[in-house]
C-alpha cells in the first residue's frame, strides 16, 4: 500500500507578510513567535515508528514535516501526494490543523482512509471522531501492532470495524475497539533511525509512576518497558552516524527508572567509542552521584527534572494530599552560595519526604538561625539551620547509618534516593546535613555558614592553594 504519514502545523499559518487566517483557524489570540519551542517543529518519534514497522512490512512510506509551512504549501503538497492511506500526528498544539489537514485530504481524495494517532488523539478518540468528519480510524495510544493490521484489512478489503486499539464509526455511531495489550518485547520492532534521520531517540515507553497530571499511562499502559542494551547501543550508532551534528535527544519519560540499565548503556556507549552529547528527562529521586558521574562521562549533557509544584493548592488540585507547611524566620541574612545548587539540594529531601509520604502528609520547611556553630574545623559565628521534617513512616534502621551512601533505598518509597546529591551539594558550600528519625518524625537539618565567615574561609583556603 501507498502510504503518507503527516505531521500537521499547528493551525493556518499566514505566509510572511499577510495577516493570521480569522477564528479558529489561525493562532490563539496573544500568540507570539517563539510560543511554541523547538521540539514542537520535530516530526514525532511515534510517527517515525509506524513508517518504519510499514516499510519492514513491504508498503511504500512517505513522511512529511508540515508543522512550520505557511498553509498555502500545505494544501499544494495535500493535493499532490497520492496515497490509500493518510496518518496524521495530532498533538494538542496541532489540534486545529489537523482538523484542518483532514478536510484538505478529504476534500483531494475523497476515496482514502484518514487515520489520526498522537497523545491529543488517545486522549479524546470519540471527540475527535464526533467533531471531524473527515476522520476514519483514530489510533489509540501504543499502535504499531493495531497500525500494521489496519494496513492489511485495508489491503484485503475488509472491514476496519472492531480493530482493537481503535475507535471507529459504524454507521453514524463512534465505537471503541478492545483494548490492545502493551508490546513486551521492544527489540522486535524496527529501529526508526535506520530509515530516518532524528536526534530524537526513545529507549523505553511507560513510567512506574501514576501522577494524575501525566498522560504516560494513557499513551503507554501502565509500567515501565525497555529495549535492551544491545537494540539501543546500535540505535545510537545508527542514529549517530545520520547525523551532520551528534546530539541526541533521549525522550523516555523517566529515562533513569532502571539504574542498571543506565549504568550499562553509559558503559557501552564508551567501549563502543560513540561520541556525541545527548540529554534526558528523569526525576530528582532517581539520581545519585555515580549514576550523574556515569552519564556525563558518556556525553550527558542535560538532564531535565520535573518538579510539579509546593504550592499547597495545586497538591491538593493534582490530588497529592501533602501539606506543605512554612515555618520560616525573616531575620536570617543573605545566603551566600550557588542558588542553583543549594535549591537542588533542598529540593531532593523535600522530593524524598513527598515519595515517603505517598499520597497523604505533611512536609514542614522550617528555618531558624543558629550562632557559634562548628562544621567540621570550622566555627562559625553565624548558620542557617534549614529544617525539613515529615510525618511519615519514619527511617528503617537498617539503612539509618548509610542513608547519604549513593543509591540506599528502602525499596520502591525511594526512601534515600538523591540524599547523596544533597549532601554532595550541600558539603560544597561547608555545610552539613543530619538526620535524626522515628516513627511519625523525620527531621532532615541543613546548616549553612552565613556573611562574612563563609567568604572569609573561602579566601584562606583559596589563598592557601595558591
Amino acid at each position: 500500500m501507498r502510504i503518507a504519514l503527516l505531521y500537521p502545523p499547528p493551525w493556518k499559518i499566514s505566509p510572511v507578510g499577510q495577516p493570521p487566517a480569522p477564528g479558529w483557524e489561525g493562532p490563539p489570540e496573544g500568540f507570539a513567535p517563539g510560543d511554541l519551542d523547538g521540539d514542537f517543529y520535530q516530526v514525532p518519534y511515534g510517527l517515525l515508528s509506524l513508517a518504519s514497522q510499514a516499510m519492514h512490512a513491504g508498503h511504500e512510506v512517505k513522511v512529511l514535516n508540515l508543522s512550520a509551512y505557511p498553509w498555502p504549501e500545505v494544501e499544494h503538497a495535500v493535493s499532490r501526494l497520492q496515497a490509500d492511506l493518510y496518518g496524521l500526528s495530532c498533538w494538542t498544539a496541532n489540534r486545529r490543523g489537523m482538523a484542518l489537514m483532514a478536510e484538505a485530504l478529504r476534500a483531494h481524495h475523497p476515496r482514502a482512509h484518514i487515520v489520526v494517532g498522537g497523545p491529543h488523539a488517545t486522549a479524546l478518540a470519540p471527540e475527535l471522531l464526533a467533531h471531524h468528519p473527515a476522520i476514519d480510524t483514530v489510533l489509540v495510544g501504543e499502535s504499531e501492532v493495531t497500525f500494521l493490521e489496519l494496513l492489511d484489512r485495508l489491503a484485503a478489503k475488509r472491514s476496519t470495524r472492531g480493530l482493537p486499539g481503535t475507535v471507529y464509526r459504524d454507521g453514524r455511531q463512534v465505537k471503541r475497539g478492545p483494548a490492545r495489550k502493551a508490546l513486551r518485547k521492544l527489540d522486535e520492532l524496527a529501529c526508526p533511525h535506520e530509515h530516518f534521520t532524528s536526534h530524537i531517540l526513545m529507549t523505553s515507553r511507560g513510567c512506574p509512576w501514576s501522577c494524575t497530571f501525566c498522560g504516560a499511562e494513557s499513551s503507554w499502559g501502565r509500567g515501565f518497558r525497555a529495549h535492551s542494551v544491545p537494540y539501543v547501543l546500535d540505535a545510537l550508532e545508527r542514529a549517530i552516524a545520520r547525523l551532520p551534528v551528534k546530539m541526541i535527544a533521549i525522550k523516555d519519560d523517566t529515562f533513569t527508572t532502571d539504574r542498571k540499565r543506565v549504568l550499562a548503556l553509559c558503559r557501552g556507549i564508551r567501549e563502543r567509542g560513540l561520541r556525541f552529547l545527548w540529554s534526558c528527562d528523569t526525576r530528582v529521586d532517581m539520581l545519585d552521584v555515580e549514576l550523574v558521574r556515569a552519564m556525563r562521562l558518556a556525553g550527558c549533557q542535560r538532564l531535565s527534572l520535573g518538579v510539579e509544584t509546593g504550592a499547597p493548592a495545586i497538591l491538593k488540585t493534582i490530588d497529592k494530599r501533602i501539606t506543605i507547611e512554612r515555618d520560616y524566620d525573616p531575620s536570617i541574612p543573605e545566603l551566600v552560595g550557588d542558588m542553583d545548587q543549594l535549591i537542588q539540594a533542598m529540593l531532593n529531601i523535600v522530593r524524598n519526604a513527598s515519595r515517603v509520604l505517598g499520597e497523604e502528609g505533611t512536609v514542614t520547611l522550617q528555618t531558624r538561625i543558629q550562632r557559634q556553630l562548628t562544621i567540621g574545623n570550622a566555627r562559625y559565628r553565624l548558620a542557617a539551620q534549614i529544617n525539613i521534617i515529615d510525618d511519615g513512616p519514619g527511617i528503617p534502621p537498617e539503612i539509618a547509618d548509610t542513608l547519604f551512601f549513593p543509591m540506599v533505598t528502602a525499596g520502591t518509597g525511594g526512601m534515600g534516593l538523591g540524599l547523596s546529591i544533597a549532601q554532595s551539594l550541600i558539603n560544597q558550600h561547608k555545610g552539613l546535613i543530619e538526620c535524626t528519625s522515628r516513627k511519625g518524625k523525620t527531621i532532615f537539618t541543613i546548616f549553612l555558614p552565613l556573611g562574612d565567615d563563609i567568604s572569609a574561609v573561602r579566601d584562606k583556603e583559596s589563598n592557601s592553594s595558591d
